[in-house]
């Protein structure tokens, strides 16, 4: 299974570095929420602009209730 989890986070790796330039304000946002002793719930940015463009397709309004 090993093998398989590697090919994952290449292409999770590939993804994430083709189509998603780093973002200082996300870079922020983070520093700001583990300084505030937040938990460390967040997605990957790849996993955000995922669920970002599932939103978008659906035309949702509301996200939470």
């Amino acid at each position: 299974m090993g093998n398989f989890d590697n090919k994952w986070t290449m292409v999770d790796r590939y993804i994430t570095e083709l189509l998603l330039p780093p973002d200082p304000v996300l870079e922020e946002t983070l520093q700001a929420n583990k300084a505030a002793g937040l938990p460390s719930i967040d997605v990957a940015p790849n996993q955000g602009k995922f669920l970002y463009l599932l939103v978008q397709i659906r035309g949702a309004r509301r996200i939470l209730g």
